[in-house]
């Protein structure tokens, strides 16, 4: 049987102030034409469309979506175990993160205006190769949110604390850029 996440889980999200996209299966990203544009630029029937022709598709999220307190959504994403517990610990225990095969992602929001879509994080290990931590995820991104299906694992992504739904926005952190 096929889930139909997009179509059963977008108006939620669409109604707390985010901006949803399908996500193709085997994918972690969307693939619909104009999915990084603002909802304000987009068709007014598109998620009528979009839930139609992707109902059984995943769901993620818009990052760079402007908060009604004037922040952006963003997502701090951590690639790798050994750091999870030291992101959490700067981020003062975030209450909504999300699981998908390892590390965590942790949605934050943005004060000031980042440069690139991306900033990654890496650092030198003590043999002098380059380790991959994560990156700070803003406009230009989405993050792929339970209960889509992570590709690698056949699994479906986990919320780590509370859902997004649940949370508030004024209670993610603030990171300034």
């Amino acid at each position: 049987m096929t889930s139909m996440i997009f179509a059963s889980e977008y108006r939620a999200y669409k109604e707390a102030g985010f901006e949803p996209r399908p996500v193709t299966p085997g994918t972690k990203g969307p693939k619909v034409k104009d999915w990084n544009k603002p909802d304000a630029e987009l068709p007014p029937d598109i998620y009528e469309k979009w839930a139609a022709k992707y109902a059984d598709q995943g769901l993620c999220l818009r990052l760079g979506t402007v908060l009604p307190d004037g922040t952006m959504l963003a997502a701090l994403d951590i690639d790798d175990d050994r750091f999870v517990r030291a992101a959490q610990f700067m981020l003062g225990n975030p209450r909504c993160g999300r699981f998908g095969s390892r590390g965590m992602a942790w949605f934050v929001r943005i004060r000031g205006e980042m440069k690139k879509a991306k900033i990654a994080f890496d650092i030198e290990a003590s043999d002098g190769s380059k380790v991959h931590v994560g990156e700070l995820l803003g406009k230009g991104c989405a993050l792929v949110i339970p209960p889509t299906i992570h590709p690698g694992t056949e699994r479906p992504y986990e919320w780590i604390g509370e859902p997004l739904l649940s949370v508030g926005i004024e209670n993610l952190p603030i990171i300034e850029v």
